[in-house]
Parts: structure tokens; sequence; C-alpha cells
């Protein structure tokens, strides 16, 4: 799929090192995940591998040759048989390419996709600070289902962890 002059494909392991700085980006930001130390490329390896089209998707955005985003659908809460009709979707996108239409096209392929494998609900785990992914999510007609105050803890702030749900 095309859309201002990008393309989204399968992630492919030559994208690792590029995928990596974008979430270690996100780490620094404080905003959009609750790791708080950097991964190097070994580390996120195993990560990558547990992501495959067949089952949870990860989707790069490109451009220019260079991705500048990515999604995935994810096992939700693994190793519990009576969830496997649940994946939990995750999204990163670099800064400068933020608020330009790519977290929309990644959400919108992982959750057509996500039908296509017989997924029953997508799950969203978001910082509560991250406002421009709750009104993303609202867009696309998750609802919230459920909020752990004061569950993250930053050095810098302590804020909720939010969790959205959308049947598909």
């Amino acid at each position: 799929m095309q859309k201002i002059g990008i393309i989204i494909r399968k992630g492919k392991i030559e994208d690792l090192p590029e995928l990596c700085e974008i979430y270690n980006e996100a780490i620094r930001e404080r905003a959009y995940t609750c790791h708080t130390e950097e991964f190097s490329v070994a580390e996120r390896s195993k990560w990558f591998y547990d992501h495959s089209p067949e089952k949870y998707p990860l989707l790069v955005c490109e451009k220019d040759c260079k991705a500048v985003g990515y999604a995935t659908l994810s096992e939700f809460r693994g190793g519990r048989q009576a969830l496997s009709k649940n994946a939990e979707i995750s999204y990163y996108i670099k800064s400068e390419y933020r608020g330009k239409g790519i977290g929309t096209t990644l959400i919108n392929q992982l959750l057509r996709l996500g039908k296509e494998l017989g997924f029953k609900n997508i799950i969203a785990v978001i910082i509560g600070s991250n406002k421009r992914s709750e009104e993303l999510l609202h867009r696309f007609g998750f609802e919230s289902v459920g909020k752990i105050k004061d569950a993250v803890n930053f050095k810098e702030y302590t804020t909720s962890l939010d969790i959205y749900s959308k049947e598909i």
C-alpha cells in the first residue's frame, strides 16, 4: 500500500537496526513505552522472530528506502490458550514522521490482517499520558476497557496504564 510517499510492507530482518532505533527513540522519550533501558539489535532479534506474517505480523513503513515506523500484532498474555483469538497491537513512528498519517495507515492494515488471521479482539495497552495514541485508537473504534492508576513510574513522572479493545 502506498500513501504520502510511503510503502507499507512486511518486516525483514534487514530492518532490525532501524526498527531498534525507532523503539529506542520511544524509550528515550518516556511517553510511548514502559521500557526504560534501550535495546541492542542482538537483544531485539528474538522479538523480531516472534512475529510472522502467518500469525503475528510485523509491518514496516518505508520512506526513501528507510524504515520510519512499524506496527505489530503480538500474542496477548502469552501461553494462555483460551486467549488465542486476541492479539495486542503496538506501533512506533519516528518522531519527525508522526502526525502524517503513518500510524493510521499501519493500524488500518493490521486490523485488516488481524481479521484475516481470525482474531476476534485487538487490544492496545498504552501509557495514560499518550493522548495522541488515545485519539488514534478512538478514531478506529477502540473502547477503553481499563485503567491501572499510577502503574507507570518514570523518574520524570507517574501515569496510568490504559487498556483499549476493538472487536474485529
